[in-house]
């Protein structure tokens, strides 16, 4: 059996597909939390009537289609 130096293991990881990973699973969990925001904000309105309820439920939903958006680029550009 053939002991890999550090040097060696260093070379063969490839920084790009490593960057990608990264960025995909934070993407991921990113969208994941825009959801969680979204329904907090439900449990929010129905606490808390207020006038601005429908702008604040657009903001999310427009925060949760951009999240989307970027992830569904990344995926396909990276």
């Amino acid at each position: 059996m053939e002991v890999i130096s550090s040097l060696e293991i260093i070379n063969r990881i490839n920084i790009y597909a490593l960057a990608k990973w990264f960025l995909e699973i934070f993407l991921f969990v990113y969208s994941i939390i825009a959801i969680v925001v979204i329904r907090q904000i439900k449990f929010m309105t129905i606490t808390i009537k207020s006038d601005t309820t429908n702008m604040i439920f657009f903001f999310a939903y427009f925060h949760l289609a951009v999240v989307l958006l970027l992830t569904l680029i990344t995926t396909i550009i990276l």
